[in-house]
């Protein structure tokens, strides 16, 4: 976790506040808490990356899902292309 974290650092990304369980959903925020569902079947490095970098977003949105459907891809994106990174780093 401290490696995800960490690597989240270097794109001005944190995640402080937070709450990983297994479910089949994804992102999902629970008041002021972020909540990271990760069914158990995808409990691995780079879906941990990748929903780690949404809890950033959100933080660094000031708290704020997305507000449209550009800014979701936007977002998505983004996600996407830093969990390629780290796959790339790490080897997973």
């Amino acid at each position: 976790m401290t490696e995800i974290l960490a690597f989240l650092a270097l794109f001005n990304m944190t995640c402080t506040d937070y709450v990983i369980t297994q479910s089949n959903e994804t992102f999902f925020l629970a008041g002021d808490i972020p909540v990271i569902y990760i069914e158990p079947s995808m409990n691995k490095p780079r879906v941990l990356m990748h929903e780690f970098v949404h809890c950033g977003q959100w933080y660094r949105a000031g708290k704020k899902p997305a507000m449209s459907m550009k800014e979701w891809q936007a977002r998505e994106d983004e996600a996407k292309k830093i969990e390629t990174m780290f796959v790339i780093l790490k080897g997973t």
